[in-house]
């Protein structure tokens, strides 16, 4: 037997790692912070996926889990460590958010049409929310938006491909993206 087998104990794979795991740890403290985040990134990375793709339908914390693999206790308290807010209120903004952007690309559609394409489930809960946002209901917003400009009398294709169609997801995330800091206040 060799000598150096006869005085170390035996380590098991996995209590190897963790040694090794620990040790890492203690000479690289920020190690475990920086690994963390990353982890939380990419959980709610593929949650946001889910409630971007699905913005128009209803989305429910069940959904949430299935996608994620985490359990609704998680994903809630990731979005307060994240955003400060729940996910059902994070979704809310985005829909928000996004149907204030159709507003300015669409202004032939109707506000009952926006309402339901963003998720909303009645004219009336749409209005009062985007009142409360932005301080001004929507009919209002709209008609201040587009005083100078006359309406167009059709729908336009293009506004609806862009929201609707095969990119749509770019649209969703571009909206996402440009308002990232309203929807975390």
């Amino acid at each position: 037997m060799n000598i150096l087998h006869a005085h170390t104990p035996a380590l098991d794979n996995e209590s190897f790692n963790n040694n090794l795991i620990q040790d890492m740890y203690r000479r690289h403290p920020n190690l475990r912070k920086a690994l963390e985040v990353n982890n939380k990134a990419t959980n709610l990375a593929s949650i946001i996926d889910y409630i971007i793709d699905n913005i128009g339908n209803n989305i429910t914390l069940d959904q949430l889990e299935m996608v994620s693999g985490k359990s609704k206790f998680d994903i809630c308290r990731l979005f307060n460590q994240v955003y400060n807010i729940t996910p059902m209120r994070w979704i809310w903004r985005v829909r928000i958010t996004l149907a204030k952007e159709i507003i300015h690309i669409s202004p032939n559609w109707s506000l009952t049409d926006i309402c339901y394409a963003c998720g909303f489930s009645s004219l009336p809960h749409f209005s009062r929310c985007f009142t409360k946002t932005y301080k001004i209901p929507p009919l209002k917003y709209r008609k201040s938006v587009f005083s100078d400009k006359e309406r167009p009398r059709t729908m336009n294709n293009m506004s609806f491909d862009i929201i609707f169609g095969k990119q749509r997801h770019i649209f969703s995330r571009a909206v996402l993206l440009d308002n990232i800091q309203n929807l975390c206040n």
